[in-house]
């Protein structure tokens, strides 16, 4: 998919949804391992604002159109609240993709089955939605 929004749209999109989000933006705050997390992520999510996936709606926060689970289906994602932090907790520590999910389903009020049956190509960004909301 060609490019539909030019990089400096995009990049102050994301800045918009970062200011919204209270995003930690400055890498120059960030050890290694979080910068080359954040700039991973950050990269991920312009791309997909550029080719029209992912879009920052007027309240700062994010609509992705998934492509290749659902296709079609389009995903609204918020911050998380309490109660979706809470049921973080209800996982053991191994249980890493079942707590990543139940955030994800807390961000976007989706069922968690959701996202266990999502394409990875599309659920790498919901991904980095939750880890830019997690490294804040």
């Amino acid at each position: 998919m060609g490019d539909v929004v030019a990089k400096e749209v995009a990049e102050e999109e994301y800045s918009r949804f970062a200011d919204t989000w209270d995003l930690d933006t400055d890498v120059s705050e960030m050890d290694d391992a979080d910068r080359m997390g954040y700039e991973a992520h950050h990269r991920r999510l312009v791309r997909a604002i550029r080719n029209g996936t992912l879009r920052v709606d007027d309240e700062g926060m994010l609509d992705l159109d998934l492509q290749w689970t659902q296709n079609g289906t389009t995903l609204h994602f918020t911050p998380p609240d309490g109660a979706a932090s809470m049921e973080w907790d209800r996982f053991k520590a191994e249980q890493q993709i079942r707590k990543m999910n139940s955030l994800l389903a807390g961000m976007t009020k989706e069922p968690p089955q959701i996202f266990a049956t999502m394409d990875g190509r599309d659920l790498k960004y919901c991904q980095s939605v939750a880890m830019l909301f997690l490294g804040s």
